[in-house]
């Protein structure tokens, strides 16, 4: 990596000679997206108004928008209205079984934060399941009974998580 980062409160920006802008959390140092572009990113990422710009090598400025909740922390460029007007896309396995408005992912997102997060096995877990878990959703709306089964599989293990959270 040659790009200076850039740094919110929550986020840090970063490109990559593998023709990547990442996305870290800023406590943890896990990755929350990426966004692969058409070149090398040496440019540094500037964050105005909730939007992370940066030029490439593939001879174009990007404009991402800075994630602020679970919603919006996911590089579907093109395809999440979230950052560029196109028509939105799941991208969280729970919140697409469940429904983005079910109070008991709040205690699923604390446990991530407050267990997972705080070793290296659990940052391995939290990358794995962002990286392959929106993979299921297209999966899971093909074979609705399989979605079925991941839906009732969540719907018992959120109420034990939101026990050992309090």
């Amino acid at each position: 990596m040659q790009s200076s980062p850039a740094a919110t409160s929550d986020y840090v920006y970063i490109g990559s000679n593998d023709k990547n802008i990442y996305c870290l959390d800023a406590k943890y140092g896990t990755k929350v997206w990426n966004f692969k572009t058409g070149g090398s990113v040496y440019s540094s990422p500037a964050v105005v108004d909730g939007r992370v710009y940066v030029g490439s090598f593939d001879n174009k400025l990007y404009c991402l928008k800075a994630p602020a909740d679970e919603q919006e922390s996911w590089p579907m460029f093109r395809r999440n209205i979230a950052r560029t007007g196109s028509p939105q896309e799941q991208t969280c396995l729970a919140t697409a079984l469940l429904g983005a408005s079910d109070r008991r992912l709040a205690a699923a997102r604390r446990f991530r934060d407050e267990v997972l997060a705080g070793s290296a096995m659990g940052r391995n877990i939290i990358t794995a399941y962002y990286e392959y878990g929106k993979q299921c959703i297209p999966f899971c709306e093909q074979h609705p009974v399989t979605g079925k089964v991941f839906g009732v599989i969540l719907t018992a293990l959120l109420p034990a998580l939101e026990l050992a959270m309090q």
